[in-house]
Parts: C-alpha cells; sequence; structure tokens
C-alpha cells in the first residue's frame, strides 16, 4: 500500500489489520502483521515547487500523471526538461 499520506495509510494499516484478526479470531487463527519497505509521504516544500512552476512555465500541464495507467514517458520533452533543470541550476 502507499497512499498519498501517512494518515491515510494509518487507516488503511488499522482497517486490514482489524479486518484480518477478526476473520482470523472466528477461525480460531491468530494473526501477526510485519512492515518493511516504508516510504513516508512526500511533501515538496512550497518555496521550490514554486520555483519550479516558473521555471517549467507550464510544462506537462495536459499529460497524464505520473505513476497512472494512462502515462506514456514522452521523449521529446527530455530538451525541455534539461532547460528546466539548468534554469533552476541558475536561480
Amino acid at each position: 500500500m502507499r497512499p498519498c499520506y501517512d494518515r491515510d495509510l494509518e487507516k488503511l494499516e488499522t482497517g486490514i489489520c482489524s479486518y484480518a484478526k477478526a476473520c482470523a479470531e472466528e477461525e480460531g487463527l491468530q494473526a501477526g502483521f510485519e512492515t518493511c519497505d516504508v516510504f513516508p509521504e512526500t511533501v515538496n516544500d512550497s518555496a521550490c515547487a514554486e520555483l519550479v512552476r516558473q521555471e517549467a512555465k507550464g510544462c506537462g500541464r495536459d499529460y497524464p500523471q505520473v505513476h497512472t495507467a494512462e502515462y506514456d514517458f514522452n521523449d521529446e520533452i527530455l530538451e525541455t526538461a534539461v532547460d528546466v533543470f539548468c534554469g533552476l541550476a541558475r536561480i
């Protein structure tokens, strides 16, 4: 599971663990859990995000979000991406 926010992850974990324990108890079993590869939510610094927005000048606004089935990397934007990062490096 990897929701956007830590609070949502906590709700999901609590709900799933409670449900699994209840199901196990009905069958006379015990359920145990452990977590691995925990990824905390990613929160961008608002000032840095604004710098990127200014430098990107609206690039990709009409393109699907990354990590969705609709996303297909557009190789034609590589030069623009390099220009954005070079612009950020100059700031």
